[in-house]
């Protein structure tokens, strides 16, 4: 199996679920964590069952927060901010070339932060959860 830098992954915003308009996110450094989700889970044991039993449930998507070098300027880090602020539904497409995969997002915004850095640069923390249809993989044409 082959290994793939991260760095060769690229990540934008569409304006809406279509990802027809789509425009790159600058500056990113981090991501809190993976795009995904996992099945919840319900106790299905039977009255006298030594051990319990549970069932899985409905997948429930990630947290997620996007950390990048922000640029108050910039029209990308706005509207995600705006989005986010706003409890807006979300749209990032992460582009993964030497796999020929890409990866479309689906979130609700949690919220927006701003911070200082020690250093005079300034830091935009967006938060998001992974809702329906969640991360819909797909080769890139």
């Amino acid at each position: 199996m082959p290994k793939f830098r991260g760095t060769d992954t690229t990540f934008e915003r569409a304006t809406d679920a279509t990802f027809t308009t789509l425009a790159t996110i600058p500056n990113l450094r981090e991501i809190s964590a993976p795009l995904g989700g996992r099945l919840a889970q319900f106790d299905q044991s039977s009255y006298g069952d030594v051990w319990m039993d549970f069932g899985a449930g409905q997948k429930e998507g990630n947290e997620v927060t996007w950390t990048m070098q922000y640029d108050p300027a910039n029209t990308v880090h706005t509207n995600l901010r705006t989005d986010a602020d706003a409890g807006s539904t979300m749209y990032i497409r992460a582009n993964h070339v030497p796999s020929d995969k890409r990866w479309k997002v689906t979130m609700t915004g949690l919220g927006a932060d701003i911070v200082p850095d020690r250093t005079g640069s300034l830091l935009l923390q967006v938060t998001g959860k992974i809702v329906s249809p969640g991360v819909v993989e797909e080769s890139i044409p």
